[in-house]
């Protein structure tokens, strides 16, 4: 199989251990591609594409008519409102978000799209002894304007156990070990990589109670602590019996680390994802695309259009009306 994964990296390592060959085609800021150019950066004609989520402006066109199967890994459902349309035109779809594969599925081939959780990096491990120096930390961006439940939520935390919430950033997996509690926030009621990295790393993590499948990978109370998401009196509840209990902790972490060992790192994603694009459901809807492109035409070409109107760059406007009146031509 000669793979092509345009995007994220992701866990495109953990892909190449089961011998495919790949070519990576990084997307860090908006881009256009069509056929020619996939096969062009990639140095050979893909038999699978990959999409790995980018949070971008649309990115490839004409896939309606790509010869190789396609799939969409998909990560920002909860930022992007315009996914579910554009992913119908993809062979097969893994969706990070449990509870908004609804929006993506195609009820004509059952099992062309997954459900594909979070997880971290293989870099994101316990540290024996570590000396603890925080309380309760946070790391992240903190910013009124891109994320203001959470700014709010932790000026609050802040109120209400002065001097014992620490908020920074930097490397992650350099911070979590050494704190007694990680507090994880969800502005958009996500079930996002944090909670992933969180026990990744060895620690005894504090997340919200949300849904998307979470409680079913991490038992509440022996793997993770939830609180009502957002509320910080609840937070603060939970955090104040964390600390009054050391040695619950220290199991709490150990459960939630064992777990992420078993089932939840990244050569346990890409053995899903590679299951996926070698299932019968999968081919099954690449035939059908190929044998009716033209069903996908009306919704990629609105797609195209809208993102023709909204980006200010003149080549990406050009690429995009090219894409539409191609379609209209076909």
């Amino acid at each position: 199989m000669k793979l092509a994964w345009v995007g994220t990296y992701s866990f495109l390592n953990q892909v190449k251990r089961d011998g495919i060959e790949t070519a990576f085609i990084r997307m860090s800021t908006p881009r256009v591609l069509d056929w020619e150019d996939i096969c062009s950066e990639a140095g050979f004609e893909p038999d699978v594409l990959v999409y790995s989520d980018r949070s971008l402006p649309l990115p490839l066109v004409g896939l309606e008519h790509y010869p190789c199967l396609t799939c969409f890994y998909v990560v920002d459902s909860h930022i992007h409102g315009w996914y579910p349309a554009y992913a119908q035109a993809f062979d097969c779809r893994a969706v990070s978000l449990r509870d908004h594969i609804p929006d993506f599925e195609n009820r004509k081939f059952p099992g062309s799209t997954i459900w594909l959780p979070p997880y971290p990096r293989d870099r994101d491990q316990p540290i024996a002894d570590a000396e603890l120096r925080w309380d309760v930390l946070f790391v992240g961006n903190i910013d009124p304007e891109t994320t203001p439940k959470r700014a709010v939520f932790l000026d609050e935390i802040e109120r209400l156990l002065p001097g014992r919430l620490h908020v920074t950033k930097g490397d992650y997996h350099e911070l979590y070990p050494y704190s007694r509690v990680v507090l994880n926030v969800a502005e958009r009621d996500d079930l996002n990589f944090r909670v992933f990295e969180a026990l990744g790393c060895g620690a005894c993590l504090l997340t919200p109670r949300i849904g998307h499948g979470q409680d079913e990978l991490f038992e509440p109370g022996r793997c993770l602590e939830l609180y009502e998401n957002l509320d910080a009196a609840d937070a603060v509840a939970h955090i104040e019996s964390l600390l009054a209990d050391p040695e619950r902790c220290a199991a709490m972490a150990r459960a939630g680390s064992a777990e992420i060992e078993l089932a939840h790192r990244m050569k346990h994603r890409a053995a899903d994802l590679i299951a996926l694009l070698e299932s019968q459901a999968a081919q099954d809807s690449h035939e059908e695309r190929l044998r009716n492109p033209d069903r996908f035409i009306a919704n990629l070409r609105l797609l195209y259009l809208h993102w023709a109107d909204s980006m200010s760059e003149v080549e990406l406007r050009t690429k995009y009306v090219a894409a539409a009146r191609a379609a209209v031509s076909r």
